[in-house]
């Protein structure tokens, strides 16, 4: 008696995965006679046959039907055929008509563990993930976002709020232990918005006043990767510009005093100072020398030279 009950639970679990099917598709279309990459997202249910196809951007399907490696469908004005066994997706309407390259994508479930800095082995960012006690690790950009609720977000680079949650991604050129993520869906129970939260002025204040302190650490770039980006860049810039210009100002002007009214022999500009004719760009000092004894020579009695911080002084 059990082992009925088993075999009726479990031919009603696999009935209701089939009325629940997700399907998604990633191939080339034209959009106002433009070759462009479309992902196509499909839910299957019992009663009904819904998606949406990624053109300028994602917008919903019509009239679906749908077969076990077929699908036919309208959107935009155009009608769109999917055979999964030839690899195509032919569709005609006011973008034209031709058949193009499809493949249906893989899904898989598991909780994200972690998100690795793009290497050159790798040319992208990689997502760990463990799907069936296995390690996965995924290449990824940014990746649309299948929403529960409401339309896909086209783009979606904030895998870190997902970190250690179990989701479900649609991946690309799968094998054994990599592939490349196309679509993450919203884990059930979240809501995600388009743009991340703002946080509250209070939290604010306290990071602001931990940072005066030094006792909290400023993210660098996007955080996690550790890449600077203008945001963090633009404070240092906007302090050290005005001082190097004044430091180099001072420095020219001690360098023009020093070759004026120099102290002793020696004084003046290093040689290494020259310009690309390779003359240097003050006067030599023994020029400078016998000029200042001249105007020594020429000066009232008892008139000193100007002193610059005290210590350059007419000998």
């Amino acid at each position: 008696m059990k082992w009925r009950w088993l075999a009726l639970s479990l031919f009603l679990l696999a009935l209701q995965a089939e009325a629940q099917e997700r399907r998604v598709y990633e191939g080339v279309v034209e959009v106002e006679k433009k070759t462009i990459g479309t992902v196509i997202l499909l839910e299957i249910t019992a009663n009904s046959v819904s998606g949406w196809i990624r053109l300028d951007e994602f917008v919903p399907i019509e009239g679906v039907s749908a077969t076990k490696d077929t699908a036919e469908f309208r959107a935009a004005g155009n009608q769109y055929l999917i055979e999964e066994r030839k690899g195509k997706i032919t569709y005609s309407g006011p973008d034209g008509a031709a058949s193009r390259y499809i493949t249906r994508l893989e899904r898989l479930t598991g909780p994200l563990q972690e998100l690795l800095e793009e290497t050159r082995a790798t040319g992208a960012a990689v997502a760990v993930m463990e799907v069936r006690g296995r390690r996965r690790e995924l290449r990824y950009g940014r990746p649309a976002l299948w929403k529960q609720n409401a339309a896909p977000f086209e783009n979606f680079s904030r895998l870190e709020e997902l970190l250690g949650k179990e989701i479900s991604v649609w991946v690309a050129d799968a094998n054994e232990r990599s592939g490349r993520m196309v679509v993450v869906e919203e884990p059930s129970g979240m809501d995600i918005p388009l743009k991340a939260p703002k946080k509250p002025k209070n939290e604010k204040k306290q990071e602001k006043s931990l940072q005066t302190r030094g006792q909290l650490k400023l993210p660098i770039g996007r955080g996690y990767q550790g890449k600077p980006t203008a945001k963090h860049k633009l404070p240092w810039l906007l302090f050290w510009s005005p001082v190097r210009l004044a430091r180099g100002l001072l420095w020219g002007k001690i360098h023009e005093l020093g070759a004026k009214y120099p102290k002793k022999q020696g004084c003046g500009p290093h040689p290494a100072y020259a310009n690309r004719t390779g003359k240097p760009l003050l006067e030599p000092v023994s020029g400078i020398l016998a000029k200042a004894e001249v105007a020594k020579s020429k000066a009232p009695s008892g008139a000193e030279a100007p002193v610059f911080f005290g210590f350059l002084r007419h000998g």
